[in-house]
Formats: C-alpha cells, structure tokens, sequence
C-alpha cells in the first residue's frame, strides 16, 4: 500500500505543481493582457445641417406643385406656385390699364398726324385681353368725335374769312362805282359854274351839284371805312385759325405728356406687382433632393411662414445619427473611435469604415412610437474614407448603421472583477 502511495505521490505532485502554475499563468495573463469592449448603437446617416424646410413669407393658396419628392432641384428653382387673389387682381388691372393707356397714345398720334389709328401694334395686348376692343372702339370714336369737331371749327373760321374777303370785294365795287359817278358830277359841277359865271344858268344848280359832291365823298369815306373793317375782320379770323391750329396741336402734347406720365406710373406698379407675383413662386434655397411635400392639393392654403416642402441639401456633409442605450452612455464620450458598418451594403461593396464621436445628448429622449429612451449621438466619418468609396456605393441620406463605439481598454481581469466590486460596492451601501 505504501508502494503504491509512494507511486502516485510524484504524478500528484506534478500535476499540482502544473495547475498552480497554470492558475499563475493565466492570472498573470488575465492581468496585464487588453481586452478590447464596445458599445453597440444603431442609427442612420443624416446631413450635417439637416434638412431645409422651405417656407413663404406671406402664405397664400397653392395654384401647382412643380416638384415631387425624390426629384433633384437646383438652388432657386421653383417647386410650388402659389396664387394671392388681391396681387393678381391688382396686376392685371394694372396690365389692362397700360394697354388703355397704349390705345390713348395711339389716338393721339394719328390726331396729331391726321391719320387713322394703328392699333394693330396693340395686337400682342389685343390676344391676351380680348376685352381691349371695346377700348379701341371708344379711342377711334373720340379720334372721330375730336377730328371732327375740329374740323367743324376751321370751316367756320374759313368761312368768317370768305364772307369778310367778299364783304370788301363788294364794297370795293361800291367805291369804283362812286367814284365814276363822282367824276362825272366833279365835270357837271365845272360846267355849272362856268355858265353860271356867264350868267347861262342858276345858282341853285350850282349848289345841288356842289351838295351831291359832298355826299359822294361822304359815302365813299364811309365804304372805305367799311372796307377797312372787312378786312380787319378777315385778318382776325385768320389769327383766330392759326390760333386754332395751335391750340389743336398743345392740347394734343398736354395729353400725351399725361398719358405718358400715368404710363410711367403704371410700369412702376407693375414692376412691383411683377415683384409680388415672382414672390408666389415658392424657390429651393439650396441645391439637394425633394424628400417631403406638405400639400399638393390645389386649393390648399398655406399660412403666411407655412411649410411647404423639406429639402435634403446635396452638399451637406454626412453624419451618423446613433441612439445609445442609458445603461450604454457611461461608456460613450465626445472623441471615442469607432467603426461604423452600412447595413445597406454588403461587407464586400463597402468594409468598416473608421469614425469618432462628436457629440453626445445631454438628456435621454423618448421615442414617441416604442415609449424607450434613449441617448442621442452624432458619429462622424473621416472624409478620407469616403473618397474611398466605389461610386456605385455612395451614402445618403436616411441610410441604416451600425457603430462600434470602442471603449477605454481593459485587461480580462478587470472585466472579470468590476461584476464582484460592483456586487460589493452595492452590499456595502445597503449596510
């Protein structure tokens, strides 16, 4: 019995010799080897800036929405028009009255040439506006009405001056014909007064002769007086023609100058309802993808500030949107690497790509559909190694991750201990 003792004392001895050794090892080992931990968080790639809420200042009733999500636009292009009753009202009183304005102008220039209306350079005004052919009608019928009242002015004038020019014709008429009868009796009265010297005739004949002188003198002064007022009347009424000519023609100018002074008013309201109207075009601010629409229901009302559409910006940089789960964020902090994978590729079409946490929530946020709170965090991703990728494999916006968020670096020891130091630290409070 003692042999076999003796026998088996030594395979014993070494197989504790080898045990003790091996727990030492192992120890020694667990001690000092690293044991790399990592928080596990799930999230999605989003822009940097997030997205771009499109938005109109006054608001009004959407007429069209020229976009659809997922449609690509460029910074201010338009994607929805909205219609403002009062603005276009006042735009296209304002449009309908430079056209009037327009016709007037025409009126006025053939008044002034003594032509007809040309109102066929209206035409472009003429197929948008069909109601301007009554105006054209009303400026012919004045162009009409003024010709024709002018008109009837100068023939009464011409006419004052041919009647004043006949008047004289004929008193000049009257005075050649006294005065040949003047000469005839100035011959009688000499002849008189001879024989009335020799004593042949009678002194009474001397006199009635003498008194039918007087009295052709006096007729003939009075026909030149007569004469002379014909001919002063004819003189005025010509004055008062070419006043007429005069007066036709700056009245003409008065009007044009006002109507072009109104026309210049109106170009500058329409400029600014132009303005008001351009503002109804709702624009992309910024160059990026169409990925909500609020309303594309004609008829819709939009408030003054509404929403009309988000916009994901093209060129905003990329970062990932992670949730960390409370018991996870005593081990997540601003700078820790990680590795994030893009649950969208295969491991093939796009590896590990290298990050590091930029920023962490101060609070946990529930989520309103799973009642769970969370931690937010945003994860960014080295430039460089996007570069890297294949074209086919390019990120966007709204695509799933996962990220490894590396944890400071432990032994196995450590690991292995903080259950128990936890364990005790948790007894020795509830004593």
């Amino acid at each position: 019995m003692s042999d076999l003792q003796s026998k088996l004392r030594g395979p014993r001895t070494l197989a504790l010799v080898a045990g003790i050794g091996s727990v030492t090892l192992l120890g020694a080992w667990s001690a000092v080897a690293p044991l790399a931990s990592a928080t596990v968080a799930v999230g999605i790639v989003s822009p940097e800036t997030g997205r771009q809420t499109v938005q109109h200042l006054e608001g009004g009733i959407l007429d069209r929405m020229l976009v659809a999500e997922g449609d690509a636009v460029a910074a201010g292009q338009p994607i929805a028009v909205l219609l403002d009753a009062r603005a276009k009202a006042a735009y296209d009183n304002q449009i309908h009255r430079r056209s009037e304005l327009a016709a007037a102008r025409v009126r006025l220039r053939a008044l002034a040439d003594g032509t007809g209306p040309d109102f066929r350079v209206l035409d472009a005004d003429l197929a948008r506006d069909p109601s301007l052919r009554t105006v054209f009608e009303n400026e012919a019928e004045i162009l009409r009405t003024r010709r024709a009242g002018q008109q009837a002015r100068i023939e009464g004038l011409v006419e004052q001056i041919r009647r004043a020019e006949a008047t004289g014709a004929a008193l000049r008429r009257q005075v050649d014909a006294t005065e040949a009868e003047r000469v005839t009796v100035a011959k009688q009265l000499d002849d008189a007064r001879y024989l009335l010297a020799k004593g042949l005739t009678t002194r009474p004949r001397v006199l009635a002769l003498e008194a039918r002188m007087a009295q052709m003198d006096a007729q003939r002064a009075a026909l030149d007086g007569q004469i002379h007022a014909a001919a002063s009347d004819a003189e005025r009424t010509r004055t008062a023609l070419a006043g007429e000519e005069s007066a036709f023609r700056q009245q003409i100018g008065e009007e044009t100058a006002k109507v072009d002074a109104e026309a210049a008013v109106v170009a500058n309201q329409i400029a600014a309802s132009a303005d008001a109207a351009g503002r109804q075009q709702v624009r992309a601010p910024e160059a990026g993808t169409v990925v909500s629409i609020k309303s594309r229901t004609p008829g819709a009302v939009v408030a003054p500030g509404g929403a009309v559409a988000d916009i994901l910006p093209s060129d905003a940089s990329l970062v990932l949107e992670v949730r960390i789960r409370p018991v996870d964020i005593a081990h997540v902090a601003v700078g820790q690497t990680a590795r994030i994978t893009v649950t969208a590729f295969s491991s093939k079409e796009v590896p590990v790509l290298p990050g590091h946490v930029r920023k962490v929530g101060a609070d946990a946020v529930q989520d309103p559909a799973t009642r769970e709170f969370h931690y937010k965090a945003e994860i960014a991703i080295d430039r460089g190694e996007l570069a890297r990728l294949a074209p086919g494999s390019k990120l966007v916006a709204g695509m799933p991750v996962q990220a490894f968020i590396e944890d400071r670096p432990r032994t196995l020891l450590t690991w292995l201990a903080e259950p128990m130091m936890r364990g005790f630290a948790k007894a020795g409070l509830e004593h």
